[in-house]
């Protein structure tokens, strides 16, 4: 009988380590959000950037950071 399931074979480091790679693009993400409402852009752009962000979410964070910032 597993209790806890498969998991209980898996070392508490790989764990804390998943949940720690999961979480990077959640903060990413957030991070990149606030930073487009923040930022002085026109409001088509900033919603545009917005959904870019949401549907694609660690790809569209990393596209704002490296172009939407300086080049909309």
């Amino acid at each position: 009988m597993l209790v806890g399931g498969i998991f209980i074979f898996v070392p508490a480091a790989f764990k804390v380590a998943a949940v720690i790679f999961s979480l990077i693009p959640l903060a990413i993400t957030i991070w990149a959000l606030f930073s487009v409402v923040s930022a002085e852009k026109p409001g088509n752009i900033t919603l545009l950037w917005i959904i870019i962000i949401i549907l694609a979410p660690l790809l569209g964070p990393l596209l704002w950071f490296a172009w939407g910032r300086s080049n909309t």
